[in-house]
């Protein structure tokens, strides 16, 4: 059931935001905006194998093994126990749902995205 409505989410809004700046390096600060999970090191990550969206997925260790599961079980998708690249990533979305998970676009229109992100509740980082 938490995987469904993962999926609802992510399929509502395109991904998930923050507002923060990753200019700088580093993990992002997701305590402002309305999606806010707090200052969070990412734990794990679940990549489309196409390239275009990465999640980096923060939670407790039950949540950390339904993540796994879930990616694992999708199509098109590549489990990872470190965190996404941001290299070449045009922006993220974070949201605090039973964790943090913050959806990193590598393709599409930067504004359309935070659009989408904001409009879901997400807070949306700048690459």
């Amino acid at each position: 059931m938490r995987c469904a409505i993962l999926a609802v989410f992510l399929l509502a809004c395109g991904g998930i935001p923050v507002t923060g700046d990753m200019s700088s390096g580093g993990n992002p600060d997701m305590t402002t905006g309305g999606g806010s999970c707090g200052t969070m090191t990412p734990a794990e990550s679940c990549a489309h194998t196409d390239g275009t969206e990465c999640e980096d997925w923060t939670g407790s260790a039950a949540s950390n093994a339904a993540y796994m599961s879930d990616c694992q079980g999708r199509a098109g998708r590549m489990y990872s126990s470190s965190p996404c690249s941001h290299v070449g990533a045009i922006g993220g979305c974070a949201a605090s749902i039973g964790g943090c998970l913050v959806t990193w676009w590598y393709s599409g229109n930067a504004a359309t995205q935070q659009s989408g992100c904001e409009s879901a509740g997400g807070t949306w980082i700048n690459p």
